[in-house]
């Protein structure tokens, strides 16, 4: 596997594209997923580096965009995926926060979707995108999902430590918004508006 990644950077479409699917079906295979891989983003998402849908049993890769970008970026997103797929397969593997997390997702620009039932019902947040944004990047789900591709890719390729520590950072919470210590209180304050108002 690290011989087939060590080539993205230089590598062109095609061989970026056999890469993508190389990490994909192994960790697929290694975690005994059966998840599938979609390579178009859903309507909607068409911006995004991926998103996972598990009521589809899909994780969606922004295929055109990766084969575009020479940064680590779409790697670290798909592997990021991954590990949601994990989250759920596996929850009796995760605390009871990052499980009640996986059932929400809260958006930039303040949407919030809960799943039910294999069904996504939202609503919207009456709070600032600033503050959205860092709620999204706090919630345990993606703290981890974070944690688990930056590992994932660093025990990998050792050398791209550098440019992963400046991934791994563009996607931590800064904390400008709510304070570390009222992460817990917030979310839940959070899951309870949801719960009330997503339809």
């Amino acid at each position: 596997m690290r011989e087939i990644i060590l080539k993205w950077h230089n590598a062109n479409e095609n061989e970026k594209e056999k890469i993508i699917y190389a990490i994909f079906n192994n960790i697929n295979q290694e975690y005994d997923l059966n998840v599938k891989l979609e390579t178009v983003m859903p309507e909607g998402y068409e911006t995004a580096n991926g998103m996972t849908d598990v009521s589809k049993n899909k994780v969606y890769i922004n295929l055109s965009e990766a084969k575009r970008d020479n940064t680590i970026m779409p790697l670290f997103a798909l592997v990021h995926e991954m590990r949601h797929v994990i989250q759920y397969r596996y929850k009796e593997k995760f605390s009871p926060l990052l499980v009640r997390s996986m059932q929400y997702a809260i958006m930039y620009d303040g949407h919030a979707y809960k799943l039910v039932d294999g069904n996504w019902i939202k609503c919207k947040l009456p709070e600032s995108e600033e503050y959205c944004t860092e709620l999204y990047l706090m919630s345990p789900n993606e703290v981890d999902a974070n944690k688990f591709a930056y590992e994932y890719l660093l025990d990998l390729v050792p050398e791209w430590k550098d440019e992963l520590d400046k991934v791994l950072d563009f996607w931590l919470p800064k904390y400008k918004y709510i304070k570390k210590e009222n992460v817990e209180f917030e979310l839940e304050r959070i899951y309870d508006y949801i719960d009330k108002n997503a339809r």
